[in-house]
């Protein structure tokens, strides 16, 4: 989710604004929150598919 607000150089309140949320949630998002699933569904709405459940789920990898 990080890596997509920066792509398309949205705020958290912005990206809240387009998903229905308070930035506080996207916030929490970021800090690791995992999403309702009808609050997931518009993110990956919103973001086209390149923010899916996987992005909360999944540990993130490490460079080497």
């Amino acid at each position: 989710l990080a890596e997509y607000l920066t792509l398309k150089k949205l705020t958290r309140e912005q990206f809240a604004r387009l998903i229905g949320v308070r930035e506080m949630s996207v916030y929490r998002y970021l800090g690791g929150r995992v999403p309702e699933r009808k609050v997931l569904a518009r993110i990956i709405k919103v973001t086209e598919g390149k923010v899916t459940a996987d992005s909360f789920f999944l540990p993130k990898r490490r460079a080497a």
